[in-house]
């Protein structure tokens, strides 16, 4: 019944997935409280460039711990897609095609 309301929610119905990734983005500054001005892995590097750059400019202990939550955050991301990349290798090695069908079934 899942497979069948997915396919028509992609298939016949293409607005939903520009709200749910508005959604999704909303949701998410919501909870961290962050700038986050891109959800691509470039532009999350590019970010970190700068915010690793800033670190020899900013003075105050305010704008530091800012700073390095903020750091935090973008090295969390990073880290999570690449181990999500090496997992999903893992299971496509293991599962074959039907693994891209487990997020269906979770």
């Amino acid at each position: 019944m899942q497979i069948i309301w997915l396919r028509d929610l992609l298939f016949k119905n293409r607005t939903y997935a520009p709200i749910c990734h508005g959604f999704t983005k909303c949701t998410s500054y919501q909870c961290v409280k962050f700038n986050l001005r891109t959800s691509h892995l470039t532009g999350l590097f590019t970010d970190l460039g700068i915010e690793l750059s800033q670190l020899f400019f900013y003075r105050t202990k305010n704008e530091l711990q800012k700073l390095f939550r903020s750091i935090k955050l973008r090295m969390i991301i990073i880290i999570f897609f690449f181990s999500g990349c090496i997992l999903g290798g893992f299971t496509f090695n293991s599962y074959g095609i039907k693994s891209l069908l487990m997020p269906l079934y979770a």
